[in-house]
């Protein structure tokens, strides 16, 4: 398992499925697809919020899910669904506060992310 903060936790075990899936190549692509494009779509869903976009935001979130889940960002994946199951009941003011979570959680699996690239995990 994976030091650290517990968004964490289950992206050790995903890097190494990928890694025997396809090699370092794939691993060092899909990690670098993932650290390239998480900050924008993060924006994407942070101004879709501001702006009370739900149908928007709710498209973010879906997109920021599947890529969290493709690296074993389980927390992150679980908030976004929980985000997107709020956007669909209609419980848009519990909205803030659970963003807030994912935008933590995410930001802690992109720092992991950027230091197991730097240390050789994803080279």
């Amino acid at each position: 398992m994976a030091e650290g903060p517990p968004a964490v936790h289950t992206v050790d075990r995903q890097l190494n499925n990928l890694r025997q899936l396809g090699g370092d190549d794939l691993l060092r692509e899909v990690v670098g697809l993932f650290l390239s494009t998480m900050p924008a779509r993060l924006e994407a869903a942070r101004m879709a919020a501001q702006a009370r976009n739900w149908g928007e935001l709710a498209n973010a979130l879906h997109s920021l899910r599947s890529a969290a889940g493709n690296l074993g960002a389980l927390a992150v994946q679980q908030s976004a669904q929980q985000l997107e199951d709020l956007i669909h009941a209609g419980r848009v003011a519990e909205v803030a506060s659970l963003l807030e979570q994912l935008e933590r959680g995410l930001t802690e699996v992109l720092a992991y992310l950027r230091t197991q690239a730097g240390g050789g995990t994803c080279r």
